[in-house]
Protein backbone atom coordinates (compact mmCIF):
# COMPACT_ATOMS: atom_id res chain seq x y z
CA UNK A 1 0.00 0.00 0.00
CA UNK A 2 1.38 3.54 -0.71
CA UNK A 3 -0.59 7.17 -0.77
CA UNK A 4 -1.64 8.55 -4.18
CA UNK A 5 -3.69 11.51 -5.06
CA UNK A 6 -6.86 9.95 -6.49
CA UNK A 7 -9.53 11.79 -8.07
CA UNK A 8 -13.13 12.31 -7.75
CA UNK A 9 -13.55 9.11 -9.43
CA UNK A 10 -11.32 6.88 -7.65
CA UNK A 11 -8.49 6.89 -10.10
CA UNK A 12 -4.66 7.34 -8.74
CA UNK A 13 -2.89 9.73 -11.36
CA UNK A 14 0.18 11.19 -9.15
CA UNK A 15 1.53 10.44 -5.99
CA UNK A 16 3.80 12.98 -3.55
CA UNK A 17 7.58 12.62 -3.38
CA UNK A 18 8.89 15.34 -0.93
CA UNK A 19 8.21 18.73 -2.21
CA UNK A 20 7.06 17.19 -5.87
CA UNK A 21 3.77 15.81 -7.11
CA UNK A 22 4.90 13.06 -9.12
CA UNK A 23 2.99 11.20 -12.00
CA UNK A 24 2.37 7.45 -12.00
CA UNK A 25 5.60 7.25 -14.92
CA UNK A 26 7.64 8.44 -12.64
CA UNK A 27 7.89 12.03 -14.47
CA UNK A 28 8.02 15.39 -11.90
CA UNK A 29 4.51 17.33 -12.86
CA UNK A 30 4.19 19.63 -10.06
CA UNK A 31 5.98 21.43 -6.74
CA UNK A 32 4.67 21.46 -3.25
CA UNK A 33 5.79 24.11 -0.76
CA UNK A 34 4.28 25.69 2.28
CA UNK A 35 0.70 24.26 1.87
CA UNK A 36 0.37 25.37 -1.75
CA UNK A 37 1.38 23.61 -5.14
CA UNK A 38 2.97 25.01 -7.83
CA UNK A 39 3.76 24.34 -11.67
CA UNK A 40 7.19 23.14 -12.78
CA UNK A 41 7.97 26.82 -13.79
CA UNK A 42 7.25 28.38 -10.11
CA UNK A 43 3.28 29.58 -10.77
CA UNK A 44 0.60 28.96 -8.48
CA UNK A 45 -1.75 26.64 -9.42
CA UNK A 46 -3.26 25.74 -5.96
CA UNK A 47 -3.00 24.39 -2.28
CA UNK A 48 -2.34 21.37 -0.64
CA UNK A 49 -3.71 20.47 2.88
CA UNK A 50 -4.99 18.13 5.29
CA UNK A 51 -4.20 15.32 2.46
CA UNK A 52 -6.25 17.40 -0.21
CA UNK A 53 -5.05 18.99 -3.50
CA UNK A 54 -7.31 21.70 -4.15
CA UNK A 55 -7.55 23.70 -7.66
CA UNK A 56 -7.61 27.66 -7.65
CA UNK A 57 -11.07 27.93 -6.21
CA UNK A 58 -10.13 25.65 -3.23
CA UNK A 59 -12.03 22.86 -4.60
CA UNK A 60 -10.85 19.27 -4.13
CA UNK A 61 -8.79 17.83 -7.13
CA UNK A 62 -7.71 14.51 -5.64
CA UNK A 63 -7.35 13.15 -2.32
CA UNK A 64 -4.38 11.58 -0.90
CA UNK A 65 -5.18 7.83 -0.01
CA UNK A 66 -3.66 4.58 0.51
CA UNK A 67 -4.03 2.57 -2.46
CA UNK A 68 -2.94 -1.28 -3.20
CA UNK A 69 -0.47 0.15 -6.09
CA UNK A 70 3.11 0.55 -6.37
CA UNK A 71 5.17 3.79 -7.32
CA UNK A 72 7.25 3.21 -10.40
CA UNK A 73 10.52 4.35 -10.73
CA UNK A 74 11.04 8.51 -10.18
CA UNK A 75 12.93 10.19 -13.47
CA UNK A 76 15.83 12.83 -12.03
CA UNK A 77 14.62 15.76 -10.07
CA UNK A 78 14.18 18.87 -12.26
CA UNK A 79 16.29 21.70 -11.41
CA UNK A 80 13.95 23.49 -8.63
CA UNK A 81 12.68 27.27 -9.83
CA UNK A 82 14.73 29.94 -8.11
CA UNK A 83 11.34 31.57 -7.35
CA UNK A 84 7.77 30.64 -7.14
CA UNK A 85 5.19 33.06 -7.54
CA UNK A 86 1.75 34.35 -7.75
CA UNK A 87 -0.56 34.40 -5.12
CA UNK A 88 -4.36 33.39 -5.43
CA UNK A 89 -6.81 34.19 -3.15
CA UNK A 90 -7.78 31.32 -0.52
CA UNK A 91 -11.16 30.00 -1.11
CA UNK A 92 -13.60 27.79 1.35
CA UNK A 93 -12.93 23.86 0.04
CA UNK A 94 -16.91 23.67 -1.70
CA UNK A 95 -16.76 19.91 -2.73
CA UNK A 96 -15.40 18.43 -5.78
CA UNK A 97 -13.38 21.03 -8.55
CA UNK A 98 -15.28 20.81 -12.07
CA UNK A 99 -11.63 20.58 -13.42
CA UNK A 100 -10.01 16.78 -14.17
CA UNK A 101 -6.33 16.48 -11.74
CA UNK A 102 -4.36 15.37 -14.95
CA UNK A 103 -4.89 18.75 -17.66
CA UNK A 104 -4.80 21.23 -14.16
CA UNK A 105 -1.54 20.03 -13.47
CA UNK A 106 -0.23 19.84 -16.97
CA UNK A 107 -1.89 23.39 -18.57
CA UNK A 108 -4.32 24.68 -15.85
CA UNK A 109 -7.67 25.58 -15.51
CA UNK A 110 -9.39 23.76 -18.27
CA UNK A 111 -13.65 22.17 -18.03
CA UNK A 112 -13.96 18.20 -18.30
Amino acid sequence: MSKWLVDKNGKAHYFICGDRIINKFGENSAWIREGKFYSLDGAQKGWFENDILMDQEGQKLAENIEKDLQYPAIKPRPQKVSSFCGTLNRQENRGWSIYEIRQYIISGPQRD
